[in-house]
């Protein structure tokens, strides 16, 4: 029973040997993330390109890919937006602007190895953007001590586009983890610019009520486009592949 028990326990034992000696194989992920963020003015920061008055036509800040590692297809996004709200303080019109532009994109793509540390991504994306700029102005004119004219302005624009374009993308990877690239297009978007300005002006006379006037008038526009573009791969990105 003893000698029967320690061959037991001998097996036992160069079992979990063998065990611990062989890892264990590593799992197969079945899909592939790549999370992107546009890295220009990091990248001129570190590398010190302050000279460099390259201009960058890519307005997608972060970007989104998942591949299945099986067949190397999977679905691609990107987005960007560009707000920005001034007001001059010391002009005496008193103009007041607000920006709004959001770009977008969805599409699929097929991710594929090309060379030792090089990988890329060809694919087709359903692209739009909306852009609207609000303008607003007002001045107002002390002619006497009994009459003044004052002017305001409200102005209003909306570019509504959406087209496609064929993407390719080059990844270089850093390490397992962390990759840097770029990628161009060829893109045809169709857009529609509506604008919308008001001008109102008024003229107050305390002295002669009969001479106050007030001016209204108000201009439409409406503009649709189509256009055919490519795009350089001036744009870097910083990719985190998970």
């Amino acid at each position: 029973m003893y000698r029967k028990s320690t061959w037991m326990l001998l097996f036992f034992c160069s079992v979990l040997t063998s065990s611990a000696s062989d890892p264990k194989p590593k799992e197969k992920v079945v899909f592939e993330h790549y999370a992107g963020v546009q890295a220009n003015q990091l990248l001129k920061q570190i590398i010190n390109l302050n000279n460099n008055t390259s201009t960058i036509n890519n307005p997608y800040l972060l970007t989104y890919s998942l591949f299945n590692s099986k067949c190397n297809w999977g679905i691609q996004t990107g987005f960007g937006v560009d707000y920005s709200k001034s007001r001059d303080e010391e002009s005496p019109v008193g103009r007041q602007s607000t920006v709004e532009n959001y770009f977008y994109k969805a599409g699929v793509g097929y991710h594929f190895k090309i060379g030792k540390g090089f990988e890329g991504i060809a694919g087709v994306n359903y692209v739009g953007d909306y852009q609207s700029n609000r303008t607003f102005a007002n001045t107002v004119t002390q002619l006497n001590s009994q009459s003044v004219d004052s002017t305001f302005s409200n102005s209003r624009s909306e570019i509504k586009t959406s087209g496609a374009a064929a993407e390719f993308r080059l990844l270089y990877r850093i390490s397992d983890r962390i990759y840097l690239g770029t990628e161009t297009s060829y893109t045809y978007k169709s857009s529609h610019d509506k604008s919308n300005t008001i001008l109102e002006s008024y003229f107050i006379s305390q002295s002669d009520p009969d001479q106050n006037t007030v001016t209204l008038s108000a201009s439409n526009s409406f503009l649709s486009t189509k256009t055919v573009s490519f795009s350089l791969p001036v744009a870097l990105f910083l990719f985190i592949k998970f």
